[in-house]
């Protein structure tokens, strides 16, 4: 004969008694933690699956852009392009990783762009734009709107700036 159900137990469709939730004792020895484990396991895969997608999504929205995309570090050296930004300074992606932001400025230009980088700094501005004159890998300067922003760690430090070049709004020279 079954217990009646308590306000912790309810009779199953057995009519055996079991904890309220669904869980039976007889199925869980361990107090119901595997189950628990199984479903942090479970959410923690769904999560990344999640983050992987996300991830795939923003490399995509990258690859694709009509906009030449680059990443700097903090000391200004290029760690990230995307096609488009490529195409239109006329580098491989590889040659590119090698430079630092200022190796495209034009040489007429560096001075100010400079001065505007510190200016910017000084007054811990977070983005800034304008039109600057880049150098494409065969000598041509070409004029680009750019857009640029720094990139939080997160601690409160700046690690990254990202800048974008519309390729819509340049004039070659």
């Amino acid at each position: 004969m079954t217990r009646p159900a308590s306000r912790r137990t309810r009779a199953n469709r057995a009519g055996k008694t079991v904890p309220r939730g669904g869980k039976n004792p007889d199925l869980h020895t361990d107090g119901g933690r595997a189950a628990t484990l199984l479903d942090s396991e479970q959410q923690l895969r769904l999560a990344q699956d999640a983050l992987r997608a996300s991830e795939q999504h923003y490399r995509e929205i990258f690859a694709w852009a009509e906009v030449g995309i680059a990443v700097a570090d903090a000391g200004d050296r290029l760690i990230s392009v995307n096609p488009f930004l490529c195409k239109l300074l006329g580098y491989h992606a590889e040659e590119l990783l090698r430079l630092h932001t200022t190796d495209l400025v034009h040489p007429d230009d560096r001075e100010a762009s400079r001065r505007l980088t510190l200016k910017c700094d000084a007054a811990r501005a977070p983005a800034h734009q304008g039109e600057r004159r880049y150098l494409r890998k065969d000598g041509s300067a070409i004029w680009v709107h750019v857009s640029s922003r720094w990139l939080p760690d997160g601690k409160g430090a700046d690690k990254h700036s990202i800048g974008g070049l519309p390729g819509t709004r340049t004039t070659l020279i």
